[in-house]
């Protein structure tokens, strides 16, 4: 890992030729495609995670859109925490 002097004046160079934008947009959109999301904050570790892909069945979204919590994840409270209801 490269020390903090080394990427502070990267960057500089980066946003003084107006690239930073660009290289970062094109960098996060990788990511993306490869399924992973950064998230802004400290470098502590430099672990990727995969993003969890939810896919509810058609009976599921139906409940979901009368207001409805599927009884599958009341009985599993745990994946009923990692779903996310008021998406669409």
């Amino acid at each position: 890992m490269p020390d903090a002097t080394t990427v502070w004046l990267f960057r500089k160079q980066l946003i003084e030729q107006g690239l930073i934008e660009a290289l970062f947009k094109q960098f996060d959109g990788y990511l993306i495609k490869q399924g992973y999301a950064a998230k802004g904050g400290q470098i502590v570790d430099a672990t990727l995670i995969p993003v969890p892909q939810q896919h509810n069945s058609d009976s599921e979204n139906q409940q979901l859109k009368q207001g409805e919590i599927p009884q599958d994840w009341q009985d599993k409270p745990h994946r009923l925490a990692q779903k996310d209801t008021d998406a669409r």
